[in-house]
């Protein structure tokens, strides 16, 4: 069911106007003079304003406006955060829905405080309970503790904080704990989810001659080099017809079987909906599911039999699936590869874990059955960026950051993608029929096309004029994409693009995939990791019957809610893991105070203007004094800062500058430049270096 954009702004629009007012749903209906036949069309509204963070959904079920965000999904914070109250010594604090806060011990004498780490820096300071200072006397000034912080008498503020633990001895190390705590992910589990999980037992010999047995077959895991969890195996091979003429391959993608192991309704299914997905940092993991399961039991690790959820794709000559069936089935992956080594065998480098045997039996159909499906992909017109990305290299022994940079993607990363894709494909139309989930990416917005193509106007980037950003395609912004070949800011360019689409989220009404250029698809590969899957595997156990416990079915609105529980903890593991890196950038820069860069302008607006830094993807703010002493203002109507004299320069997105770095600060994730100058070109931008 498709929501026209008209009636979505209608909806928005009504709820701004009424500013705090808050509407039930049968309220909305009678104010919206809203027919029955279309109370779908409005919850799916409330559903989608909901996951943008125009609305805001309540406890009780009715709705309201959201004016913190605005539909740009700030955290709100309070305005009066530090200040004194006048009639006591109490601080006022945002906390949102967090109980407990990470603070930074300090000792000046006689007097003891802490100095909570919230989104928004402040000069809030809590006061130390006399009751708690023999806890506190052994750990040093600086340390990072968590506080309960404690009500004054007034009920408005907050007057001191009870001492909970120690986090960590500095602010370096504890990056990642305090970017997830102030976001509400736990990395531990409850006494009961573990006694629960450690309670688990292999799969029996009884349940695996219920399988479909794929043993004998080579599939095998292809990974990053740090991986753990193991939750996909892949396998190729040609596909005859009768008369043993070749017509295409046969694929299997084989997933672990979390559904065996987390019946619906139970404590640990629970628990992984709260999390909906796994978080990722630059130095730890936040899983779903505890380790026993996502690092044990049903990680598809070499040479252990493995219970999965498999899917057999048949492609024709021109990619296109002919036809798939699922199976739960019991396999023993014969190989656990990385990109690394898997790139290097199709770059003709064979290795004593490659050999060119296992190459061309096992590899080669890999990829030539991704090079139907490229062809495929290329035809319906989705889009594809490939570009670098920003990685921080951790040695998990000293903590210390051993790299910074930006990794390029290669074509073993591509092969598995789409495989990954294809079986995604198949499970989407199989779930046509029922209540399952389906990853939805809708048409990005007219104001956001409207910015992107203003930017390539700034860049002079060439675009065909037939492009129109009301009917604008995955495919015009893949031409654009290739368009940009041999540009020095291709990386930077492409690194916009996703900035210009919509939100994908997750929902049990079929939308289709707006980047895909796809009409279905259903996220299937990574139960291990994404509650989503979860929800598939157990629909299609369940109504194509297939052997073995764990299936289920959900009623429509039990799915919605699902649906936009998980789309919301994907939008705060993102955030999460985002100021977790912004951290690890601001450490990893704090020894070179002082040096120039090499930099672009990445984002301009009121606020300010942010540069990035072009070996790492780091970015910071440039300093609002250097542009007022340049005389920059901002002009709204073009989008950039521009200049009194008419020989000055204007700044906007893509403008190349150099800058010296002042300031950065682990604590809150930011990094600081002084302008030096403008820079006529560089000796090299980020594709160069990747």
């Amino acid at each position: 069911m498709s929501i026209d954009k008209a009636f979505k702004e209608s909806v928005k629009g009504y709820f701004k106007a009424h500013g705090s007012t808050t509407f039930t749903f049968s309220e909305l209906k009678q104010a919206l003079h809203i027919k029955p036949k279309h109370d779908k069309k409005l919850k799916k509204t409330l559903y989608m304003l909901n996951n943008y963070g125009d609305i805001k959904k309540l406890r009780d079920g009715s709705y309201k406006w959201d004016s913190t965000c605005g539909g740009k999904y700030r955290n709100s914070n309070n305005n009066h955060a530090g200040k004194k109250n006048g009639s006591n010594n109490g601080v006022k604090l945002d906390l949102g829905k967090l109980e407990t806060v990470l603070c930074v011990y300090r000792k000046n004498g006689e007097h003891w405080s802490y100095t909570p780490i919230l989104k928004k820096s402040t000069n809030a300071k809590l006061t130390v309970f006399k009751s708690d200072k023999t806890e506190l006397e052994n750990i040093e000034q600086g340390s990072i503790v968590e506080v309960k912080p404690i009500k004054s008498k007034d009920g408005n503020t907050y007057q001191g904080g009870k001492f909970i633990r120690l986090v960590g001895k500095s602010v370096v190390g504890s990056e990642s704990y305090i970017s997830l705590h102030n976001h509400g992910i736990k990395p531990e589990f409850s006494e009961e989810i573990m006694k629960y999980v450690n309670s688990l037992k292999e799969i029996s010999q009884k349940q695996i001659l219920k399988r479909q047995d794929l043993r004998h077959l080579p599939l095998i895991t292809i990974d990053g080099k740090d991986s753990r969890d193991f939750d996909d195996a892949v396998f190729a091979e040609k596909w005859f017809d009768a008369k043993d003429n070749h017509i295409g391959y046969h694929v299997i993608v084989a997933i672990a079987d979390v559904a065996y192991y987390v019946p619906k309704g139970s404590p640990l299914d629970l628990e992984a909906l709260k999390r909906g997905n796994s978080t990722y940092c630059p130095d730890m993991v936040v899983p779903m599911l505890p380790e026993r399961l996502s690092n044990g039991l049903c990680s598809l690790v070499p040479n252990e039999d493995r219970p999965v959820m498999a899917v057999h794709l048949y492609i024709d000559i021109n990619g296109e699936l002919q036809k798939h069936k699922f199976v739960r089935a019991v396999i023993k992956s014969h190989k656990r590869l990385t990109y690394d080594q898997v790139q290097t065998a199709i770059d003709g480098d064979f290795t004593d874990v490659i050999d060119e045997v296992f190459y061309k039996d096992v590899i080669a159909p890999l990829e030539s059955a991704y090079e139907l499906r490229k062809t495929q992909k290329d035809f319906r017109g989705a889009l594809t960026i490939e570009k670098p990305e920003s990685r921080i290299l951790v040695d998990y022994r000293t903590g210390e950051i051993s790299e910074a940079e930006a990794i390029s993607r290669h074509k073993s990363h591509m092969i598995i993608e789409e495989m990954m894709i294809l079986a995604n494909i198949a499970a989407g139309h199989t779930l046509e029929e029922y209540i399952g989930m389906y990853r939805v990416h809708e048409e990005p917005s007219v104001e956001k096309v409207e910015d992107f193509l203003r930017t390539l106007d700034q860049l002079g980037v060439p675009y065909s004029p037939k492009i129109n950003p009301e009917y604008i395609t995955a495919e015009d912004f893949q031409t654009i994409a290739d368009s940009l070949e041999g540009r020095k800011d291709k990386n930077f360019i492409l690194d916009m693009m996703p900035k210009s689409q919509s939100k994908a989220y997750y929902s049990p009404d079929n939308e289709g995939h707006y980047a895909l250029a796809l009409t279905h698809y259903a996220h299937f590969t990574s139960p291990i990791r994404r509650y989503a899957d979860l929800v598939v595997h157990r629909v299609l156990i369940e109504v194509l019957t297939l052997p073995c416990f764990g299936g289920a079915v959900y009623e429509e609105d039990e799915a919605l809610e699902i649906g936009e529980q998980i789309s919301k903890t994907e939008r705060i593991s993102e955030k999460a893991a985002k100021e977790s890196m912004s951290r690890f950038m601001a450490r990893h820069y704090s020894k070179r105070i002082g040096e120039e860069f090499s930099v672009r302008v990445s984002s301009i607006g009121a606020f300010g203007v942010y540069v990035r830094i072009l070996e790492t993807g780091a970015e910071g703010i440039l300093s609002p004094r250097d542009l007022k002493a340049l005389s920059y203002k901002f002009d709204e109507e073009s989008h950039t800062y521009v200049g009194k004299g008419k020989k000055i320069e204007p700044i906007m997105i893509g403008t190349k500058l150099k800058v010296k770095l002042a300031k950065t600060s682990i604590l809150s994730g930011r990094i600081a430049f002084d302008y030096v100058s403008f820079a006529d070109d560089f000796d090299y931008d980020m594709q160069d270096v990747a």
